[in-house]
């Protein structure tokens, strides 16, 4: 062995070869303390992650050249000549003496950052070392994507991966990366199109884009709040919704220390505008396309959406719920529209839940009159009996008629925003389909076909109000 026939008094080599595999021992490629996830490494660097980065190298002649970082070597031509005269020898395996062979200079080489940078770089990481630093691992930011995918943030943090503040961090990691994803996709796209949807102060605008390839995408663009009512302050929303869009790391949840991680690109934002070939606006305030006749407007207010109307009392009581789906079970059977139906909720900002109220309340007629009856009975001298009996007392034959004919044309109407407002919708049969709807409005309607056909609102009703019933509706009797 070499110990044996070396006769130097200050050979390093021989002190490697005595103390070797415990300096090896204290120095892994990487170091436990700085938790990083080795998860995204490929398997051959996987096996290199507990080995030491310390080796000793030989020259071409077989003679012993000197101790080294096997990191530090392969990033040798990055290392300039203004880089550590430390992190210089370790990468020319040239500390070779056995004053230089100290492990307080290998613990030196150890803890700098240019050898943290050219570990990073030697493994495959995506980063240096101070900016992977302490990041989430991979089954952490998925945990998160599973809890934010639920619909519900998770506000009180998540058990194994952190507390709030630090959801919120990974949180907008994970929006930025897709948002990255999104700006790469509409620098190449040619032709962009956005459906903005404003309702109680906040406006969702969704973008389509399509590049030269045919290649498509559609996405979340962007949510804006409290930006104010009118024309005007929709517009400056969807204006700085776009700008938002075209700036990097927008939204971080550090602002004081974003000063320089905001990126915003002005040549984007101009190629975003270029693209641009249609806005399709939804306001929900313009759904109630019903208060365009004030006898329409009056007749939904009555039965339909006021807070006196007795559907509304039915539908904010579970007792009451629960007698209006027994006599619905009960009547069902009779009925040409029939089927169980307990939910009379409604939104009055949206006209597809409107539709859902005015239809229930004229399919099921027959069990609304034996409700309302029960709760004038049932509850007789409370307020909830006096709705019932102005319901009972005042329901007039042609405002029945009337909302009939209101569902028929819902309902139509209705089935034709659906039908048009997907995603994947062919633009190219769009005005066929706008044809077929005007068609069969004026079939139903201008041409007076509503009470033939069989299936539809308004001849239910008819058949319907063609039936006696004995209505007591306190002091006035009906019949």
């Amino acid at each position: 062995m070499h110990i044996n026939f070396c006769k130097e008094a200050n050979c390093g080599r021989c002190k490697y070869i005595r103390l070797g595999d415990s300096w090896r021992t204290k120095t892994p490629l990487l170091q436990p303390q700085w938790k990083l996830d080795v998860s995204c490494l490929e398997v051959s660097m996987k096996k290199l992650v507990d080995q030491s980065w310390l080796e000793e190298c030989f020259d071409d002649d077989g003679r012993w050249q000197g101790l080294g970082c096997i990191a530090c070597s392969a990033a040798r031509p990055k290392l300039s000549k203004g880089s550590p005269a430390n992190a210089r020898s370790f990468a020319d395996f040239n500390v070779s003496s056995a004053n230089a062979c100290q492990m307080s200079n290998l613990m030196r080489h150890h803890a700098m950052d240019t050898h943290k940078d050219a570990v990073m770089s030697f493994l495959g990481m995506p980063a240096k070392y101070d900016e992977f630093r302490g990041s989430p691992r991979l089954e952490e930011f998925k945990a998160v994507f599973d809890a934010i995918s639920t619909g519900t943030a998770p506000s009180a943090g998540i058990d194994g991966v952190g507390d709030k503040n630090k959801i919120v961090k990974m949180t907008f990691c994970l929006a930025e990366a897709l948002t990255r994803q999104d700006r790469a996709f509409m620098r190449d796209a040619l032709m962009s199109s956005h459906r903005r949807d404003e309702s109680g102060g906040r406006l969702a605008i969704r973008c389509s884009a399509t590049t030269s390839s045919l290649a498509c995408r559609v996405f979340h663009q962007s949510t804006q709040r409290h930006f104010g009512t009118g024309a005007t302050n929709i517009t400056m929303a969807t204006e700085k919704a776009w700008r938002e869009f075209a700036t990097v790391n927008y939204g971080c949840p550090r602002p004081k220390q974003s000063i320089g991680i905001l990126q915003y690109d002005e040549d984007f934002f101009n190629h975003l505008r270029t693209i641009h070939r249609q806005l399709v606006i939804d306001s929900a305030s313009d759904e109630r396309t019903f208060k365009v006749d004030q006898k329409m407007a009056d007749a939904l207010e009555k039965y339909i959406m006021g807070k006196r109307g007795i559907i509304h009392l039915i539908g904010c009581s579970d007792v009451f719920g629960d007698w209006f789906e027994d006599f619905v079970k009960v009547m069902s059977p009779d009925e040409a529209l029939g089927g169980l139906v307990r939910n009379l909720g409604m939104a009055k900002h949206r006209f597809s839940s409107i539709t859902k109220r005015l239809g229930r309340f004229v399919g099921k007629i027959g069990a609304v009159f034996l409700t309302a009856q029960k709760i004038r009975t049932a509850r007789a001298g409370r307020a909830e009996a006096d709705v019932a009996e102005q319901f009972l007392a005042g329901f007039r034959e042609d405002e029945y008629l009337l909302l009939s004919m209101m569902s028929d044309a819902a309902d139509e109407a209705y089935c034709f925003t659906t039908f048009t407002d997907a995603e994947d919708m062919d633009v190219a049969i769009q005005a066929d389909e706008v044809a077929n709807f005007v068609e069969n409005i004026e079939y139903l309607f201008l041409e007076k076909n509503a009470h033939k056909l069989t299936y539809t609102y308004t001849s239910f009703a008819i058949s319907q109000l063609a039936k006696t019933v004995n209505v007591n509706a306190g002091k006035a009797k009906r019949y």
